[in-house]
């Protein structure tokens, strides 16, 4: 598990004979690290990865972002979403073979009606 960052927060703070304008640095954790992942949570309450996925979710949705190669179309993805598995490839520019990204199961079932993909 990764050591959560931390910072150094600078407050003015009364020495011991009450005399005010001495300066306390005091270091505290960033983020507090997740008990059950250990995983540091990014500003959305997801998770960014070191190979630039990342991921984000509020009380009703969860949005997963896949780096791209510069001028991938949408032709050239493989997009499976099921209601408790998610794949998603890259087709190989000679073949209809995909390279896939993920192919995993998700935590919870989904309503695949509702969810959806693009490139941006």
């Amino acid at each position: 598990a990764e050591e959560a960052e931390k910072k150094a927060v600078s407050e003015l703070a009364k020495s011991g004979d009450g005399k005010a304008g001495e300066e306390k640095v005091t270091d505290l954790p960033e983020e507090e690290a997740d008990e059950g992942t250990g995983l540091v949570p990014n500003s959305g309450n997801g998770f960014t990865f070191e190979n630039g996925q990342s991921w984000v979710q509020t009380l009703q949705d969860v949005t997963y972002t896949i780096p791209v190669p510069a001028g991938t179309k949408a032709r050239d993805c493989n997009v499976d979403i099921r209601k408790t598995h998610l794949k998603v490839g890259l087709k190989s520019p000679n073949s209809s073979d995909s390279s896939f990204i993920i192919d995993d199961d998700l935590y919870k079932e989904i309503a695949v009606e509702d969810s959806f993909w693009n490139i941006n």
